[in-house]
C-alpha cells in the first residue's frame, strides 16, 4: 500500500529523484522531490493507474475494512480530506455510507465528478472546510498532513471542528519507523540544519508520538496504531532487503519453510520498516 509517496515523479518525461535528509530541529526525515501543490497532484493523479480505475462498483479498499469496524452508515456522514481519485469515497458510498470527498486538485476532482456523478467529490482545502461544526462521524486523512511544510495545525483545527464528539479520525502518514530512527541516529541521512525546508520540499516522515501528542490538544485520543507498507519502506530504507521481500510477497507455492518465513516477515517487517502508519483516534469532548 502506497500512501501519498511516489518513488519518482515524472515531469515532462524526466524522473525527478527523491532525496532524504534528517532535520535535527524537527526530529524527522525530510523528503525532497517536487512541491506537493494542487498542480502537482493533478499531474500525479493524471499519470496514476488510480485515475484509470472504474470506481462505480468498487466496494472494498484497504481502509474500508478498517472504517467499518468503527463506524456504521447510521452513525453519520464521513469525509475524506484529500480524496485524490476518490476510490475510498466510492467504496464507502457503495456500502451505503454517506461520504464526501474533498481535494484541492481541481482537474482531478472535476474529472471524477463528471465521470461518476453518483459520488460526492468537491474541490476544497482541508485547512478551511465548508461544513458546520460536528458534522461528521468520521474523517479520513490518508497521506495529507506530511506535505505541509508549516505543519498540520490548521488541518487539525478543522478536524476538531467538523468531527462530532465520539467520532473517529483515520490518519495515515509516512512515519519515523524504527529503521528510520536508527539510520538517523547513525547519521545515515545528510543533515538539514535549517528551520526553513528545501525549496523542493515534498514531505516529512513524522514522529508518531509527536503527532499523537499534538492531536490530544485537539481532543483526539489514540485508539490504535497500525504500521503499514513494508514494500515501500524496505525499498526506500533497506534496498538490499527489498528484493527478497518482493519475492516472498509474490510466493504462492506450498513449501512450508518459505511460507513460514513469509508469514513471520509479514508480522515483523511492517513494525520495523513500514513506510507509513495509520492512527485511529476518537474525538472526545474538550473540557
Amino acid at each position: 500500500m502506497n500512501i501519498g509517496f511516489p518513488a519518482t515523479h515524472h515531469n515532462r518525461g524526466e524522473k525527478v529523484p527523491c532525496m532524504k535528509y534528517y532535520s535535527p530541529i524537527k526530529k524527522c526525515v525530510v523528503f525532497t522531490q517536487s512541491n506537493a501543490t494542487a498542480v502537482f497532484w493533478d499531474s500525479f493523479w493524471a499519470e496514476s493507474d488510480n485515475a484509470k480505475n472504474d470506481i462505480s462498483k468498487i466496494r472494498s479498499t484497504w481502509i474500508t475494512a478498517i472504517v467499518t469496524q468503527y463506524l456504521s452508515p447510521e452513525d453519520g456522514p464521513i469525509i475524506e480530506g484529500g480524496c485524490g481519485c476518490a476510490e475510498h469515497v466510492a467504496a464507502l458510498a457503495n456500502n451505503k455510507y454517506s461520504v464526501i470527498g474533498i481535494d484541492w486538485a481541481k482537474e482531478t476532482v472535476r474529472s471524477r465528478a463528471r465521470e461518476y456523478p453518483q459520488f460526492d467529490v468537491r474541490v476544497g482545502d482541508v485547512r478551511e472546510l465548508p461544513f458546520p461544526d460536528g458534522h461528521f462521524a468520521g474523517y479520513l486523512s490518508l497521506g495529507v498532513i506530511e506535505h505541509f511544510e508549516e505543519g498540520a495545525r490548521e488541518i487539525f483545527l478543522e478536524m476538531m471542528r467538523v468531527v462530532k464528539d465520539d467520532g473517529y479520525l483515520f490518519l495515515a502518514f509516512p512515519y519515523m519507523s524504527p529503521i528510520r530512527k536508527f539510520k538517523s541516529w547513525i547519521r545515515s541521512y545528510p543533515l538539514w540544519p535549517s528551520p526553513k525546508m528545501p525549496k523542493d520540499f515534498y514531505q516529512f516522515a513524522l514522529d508518531t508520538k509527536a503527532v499523537v501528542h499534538d492531536l490530544r490538544e485537539f481532543g483526539f485520543r489514540l485508539v490504535e496504531s497500525i504500521p503499514m507498507d513494508m514494500d515501500n519502506g524496505t525499498r526506500e530504507e533497506l534496498p538490499a532487503v527489498h528484493a527478497m521481500v518482493t519475492r516472498l510477497l509474490a510466493y504462492r507455492g506450498k513449501n512450508i519453510l518459505i511460507r513460514g518465513v513469509r508469514r513471520i516477515m509479514l508480522m515483523i517487517l511492517p513494525f520495523f520498516a513500514g513506510h507509513s502508519v495509520l492512527l485511529i483516534l476518537k474525538k472526545t469532548r474538550l473540557k
